[in-house]
């Protein structure tokens, strides 16, 4: 048991006891259910704040200001770019490696089973709707397979306040 004898020995100020007591008291980060509309690759929430995912996450890459702000992550090998809006997540993207066409229909297939058939935009260019929901998946360019979650009601106002999209 820690007395205040124990922590006067220790040359432990009763400030600091105090900080460490706060520290170990503040709540982590937690999303709500009606703040986060799909919670991507386990770990990304659409719809929530972007202080708390950089709380809990240091991004290896911030470009942009409090408006509008892009975050890079490096995941298991694969990048994954977090696109803010006055300070919420509006669409997170993901490199899908390798990039070819296996690749491609591999995802196509897996997101298909989860959210039914896609609308073709065009050759190697999928979207589906669910909701506010958008995923895209995109090998159009032959250079990289794309994933991308967007909280579309929020992307369309973060497109037409101004700033510029994915």
């Amino acid at each position: 048991m820690i007395t205040m004898d124990y922590v006067r020995r220790r040359g432990v100020c009763f400030f600091q006891l105090l900080l460490i007591l706060f520290v170990i008291a503040l709540p982590l980060p937690v999303y709500s259910a009606d703040q986060c509309l799909k919670l991507v690759f386990n770990e990304y929430c659409l719809g929530g704040g972007a202080a708390a995912l950089i709380y809990r996450k240091a991004p290896l890459m911030k470009e942009g200001e409090l408006v509008r702000l892009v975050l890079g992550y490096q995941d298991d090998g694969q990048l994954t770019y977090v696109f803010t809006h006055n300070g919420v997540i509006v669409a997170v993207t993901r490199s899908l490696e390798p990039a070819s066409k296996s690749t491609y229909l591999e995802y196509k297939k897996k997101l298909t089973a989860i959210y039914g058939k896609s609308h073709l935009l065009k050759k190697d260019q999928n979207l589906w709707v669910r909701g506010d929901l958008r995923l895209m998946l995109d090998w159009s360019n032959k250079q990289s397979v794309t994933l991308s979650y967007l909280h579309w009601p929020l992307y369309d106002e973060m497109n037409t306040s101004g700033a510029e999209g994915l």
